[in-house]
């Protein structure tokens, strides 16, 4: 989690990344991945109607030894 938390900080990561849409319309193309239900495609779906979603959060890990 650490190594993505560093990422979604970085400002040329965070320009550059796609969004949950293209990452799901990508991966839902694989075989053997079923497909999404119709709330899940309202959602992600890329008509152009939607705007792009970036999901750059990480769970709130608590360490006691700095890692």
């Amino acid at each position: 989690w650490k190594y993505l938390k560093m990422a979604y900080e970085n400002d040329t990561f965070r320009k550059t990344c796609s969004s949950d849409q293209e990452i799901v319309h990508e991966w839902e193309s694989k075989a053997g991945i079923p497909p999404l239900s119709e709330s899940k495609k309202k959602i992600y779906t890329m008509d152009g109607y939607v705007e792009p979603q970036f999901s750059m959060n990480v769970p709130d890990v608590v360490s006691t030894n700095g890692e």
